[in-house]
């Protein structure tokens, strides 16, 4: 058992808990806390240490480490290597993981690209938001916050290790390869002209996340495709960094599970013209794609571009029900609408 402060190993813990540079040396940072401890991939273990009060209370959870990895601490020592002020009695010495943007650029990617973040505890909240999201990864800028900072772990919650994320060294040049390589860039800014329901995600995608009090740089947002909003209500400006870039990816990820965007009012009335032969009380007959350019909607293959439902619609409603599930939501928000559209092309084919 360790009970003295000036012991080597908890003197190399504290190090890694307060400096940066000593966790880039070694590929190494601290954990704590049992369900983080219990998270750590075998691979990446280096050592467990255990208070001599959560010992006691715990050894079915110690037995799960061999006992080479594992050492005990006084209570007192062990207070000194926490970082926080009541400690959880484990923390773990692991080693870092090491990604590629390759890694990250799977079929369609979803990138989460982050800028100048201060905040720990806004990056940790945006890694864990990630991985329940399902983003391929995430990129930072070389002034992000250090993700192994030790509150950044906490606010991850064990994501960090199932997460991807590079550094870039040169952010600017990192956009600009992605954008070669097909992806699209959407910059969440106070200036965004248009709101961030309207693009369509579903293809390789990427959203930058600018700093908590300045936003993206002007490199930043000049190399970004598109300038997207989140319409506000009452006296607010803008939401905290990691709810934003929580509202613009799960919209992303709504667009791709149902292949429909709600706020593109063409696709959504469009699916609710052709989801079946009826919208309320009105039939609507199979041909009535071929007015909807009469009815000042873009032409019926622009609006059907995604998963062949014009296909489906033209040749019959015995694929409904698949029509239905892709439309959800877009279908139940959209009826006023719809309905619009379908006495529009009613008037149009003389029915």
């Amino acid at each position: 058992m360790i009970t003295s402060t000036s012991s080597s190993q908890v003197k190399t813990v504290v190090s890694l808990q307060k400096k940066a540079k000593t966790r880039k040396e070694t590929k190494q940072f601290v954990v704590e806390g049992m369900k983080m401890v219990s998270e750590v991939p075998q691979d990446r273990l280096v050592k467990v240490y255990f208070s001599e009060s959560f010992a006691a209370a715990n050894v079915s959870f110690l037995n799960k480490f061999a006992k080479e990895q594992t050492e005990l601490v006084s209570d007192i020592v062990f207070a000194q290597m926490s970082d926080t002020k009541t400690p959880q009695g484990a923390l773990a010495i692991v080693k870092m993981a090491q990604y590629t943007v390759q890694d990250m650029m799977k079929d369609k990617p979803l990138l989460l690209l982050v800028e100048n973040l201060q905040d720990p505890g806004n990056l940790g909240t945006i890694v864990r938001m990630a991985e329940g999201a399902g983003v391929t990864g995430v990129i930072l800028s070389p002034n992000t916050v250090d993700i192994y900072n030790p509150k950044t772990i906490r606010s991850t919650m064990g994501s960090v290790y199932r997460v991807p994320f590079f550094y870039a060294k040169d952010f600017t040049q990192q956009l600009a390869d992605l954008k070669q390589a097909g992806v699209r860039l959407y910059a969440a800014h106070l200036n965004g002209n248009c709101e961030y329901t309207q693009p369509d995600y579903t293809g390789s995608s990427a959203f930058l996340i600018g700093n908590e009090a300045n936003g993206l740089t002007k490199a930043s947002s000049d190399a970004a495709d598109v300038l997207v909003r989140i319409p506000m209500q009452g006296q607010v400006e803008s939401f905290n960094a990691a709810v934003a870039c929580t509202i613009l990816t799960f919209e992303a990820v709504r667009q791709r599970r149902t292949g429909i965007g709600i706020a593109r009012i063409d696709k959504g009335a469009a699916i609710a013209i052709f989801k079946a032969r009826r919208i309320g009380r009105h039939r609507v007959p199979p041909r009535a794609g071929r007015h909807a350019q009469a009815a000042d909607l873009p032409t019926l293959r622009n609006i059907m571009q995604f998963k062949g439902v014009f296909q489906q619609c033209a040749h019959g409603g015995g694929r409904s029900r698949q029509i239905d599930r892709q439309a959800g939501a877009a279908v139940n928000q959209r009826q006023h609408i719809a309905h619009v559209v379908v006495m529009q092309v009613r008037q149009h084919d003389g029915r």
